[in-house]
């Protein structure tokens, strides 16, 4: 009898443990939903501690229900999208994804979602070594990425591409100085392309937003920042290296354009109104914040 009771303390206690970090699961999968509605960026930092390394463990991912891995996946890969600097956190959806690729039931989103946020924290190596694996799926080429020595530092850094887009070189864009502008953007994205369009075209505000300005992707799509150059005729054209590495800048929206005084954001415009000359009067007004002063537009 005391043996039976001792086996069934031991059964409720092994049922206990594999039903917590399930619970706890379900639990942050419904509070980054709920981040995810109300944007509440900060939250999802703290909410990548919900899950800790300890449920990640290989025998404790083979142990989990197909739902509760599908669900930790979820919740995981929402939580590395909006905190994309991460590498802790694209390694954590790393090893669950690799867990529902162990068993055969990963999909195509899956391993999409896993290649975009390595290559978001910017870990090319990983990134490679899924795309060897899965060639069928990933498709794209990365250009070789190439870091000099002494590696830069400080804000402001960003990979710039050859002309052929085989190689990307981290370097600084040195806008710590001046008045400079930012445009954050994604490759095409309609909206940033007719804005460039409309900038450049005008007369008195194209040749110093030329002269002044720096378009940056946050996402790693060397395809597309080829295309942006030739369709703009700009040279000036990047992908950051990390979110951080641009104080004051957001890259949620694009276009959005930030007017530096000293590398410092003076002022900012989100987004490119239908009515071109709305936006143009605005762009106009932030330059003259950071002391630019074009010619009139006639």
């Amino acid at each position: 009898m005391k043996n039976n009771k001792l086996l069934f303390a031991a059964a409720v206690f092994l049922l206990g443990g594999c039903a917590g970090p399930e619970k706890r699961i379900d639990k942050t999968l419904e509070s980054v939903a709920a981040a995810q509605k109300a944007k509440d960026m900060p939250a999802f930092e703290k909410l990548a501690g919900e899950i800790p390394d300890a449920y990640l463990e290989p025998e404790r991912l083979a142990s989990y229900p197909a739902g509760t891995l599908d669900r930790l996946c979820r919740a995981l890969g929402t939580i590395a999208f909006y905190t994309p600097d991460s590498e802790v956190n694209a390694l954590k959806l790393e090893k669950a994804v690799k867990e529902k690729v162990r068993r055969g039931t990963f999909d195509t989103e899956d391993i999409e979602r896993m290649y975009s946020t390595l290559l978001n924290a910017r870990l090319f190596d990983k990134a490679g070594e899924m795309r060897e694996r899965f060639p069928a799926i990933i498709t794209e080429k990365l250009p070789e990425i190439v870091v000099p020595e002494p590696a830069p530092a400080g804000s402001w850094l960003a990979y710039e591409l050859s002309p052929d887009g085989k190689t990307a070189r981290l370097r600084s864009l040195r806008l710590h100085r001046g008045a400079h502008m930012i445009m954050a953007m994604s490759p095409g994205c309609g909206v940033s392309a007719r804005a460039v369009r409309e900038i450049m075209e005008d007369p008195g505000l194209g040749p110093v937003f030329e002269a002044g300005a720096v378009l940056v992707s946050r996402s790693f799509d060397a395809a597309g920042v080829m295309e942006t150059k030739a369709a703009t005729g700009l040279e000036q054209v990047y992908i950051a290296h990390k979110w951080g590495d641009f104080p004051g800048v957001n890259f949620t929206t694009s276009p959005w354009i930030f007017f530096l005084k000293d590398g410092k954001v003076v002022s900012d415009m989100r987004g490119w109104a239908d009515d071109g000359a709305h936006s143009l009067k605005r762009l106009r007004r932030g330059m003259e914040d950071i002391g630019l002063n074009p010619p009139p537009s006639y």
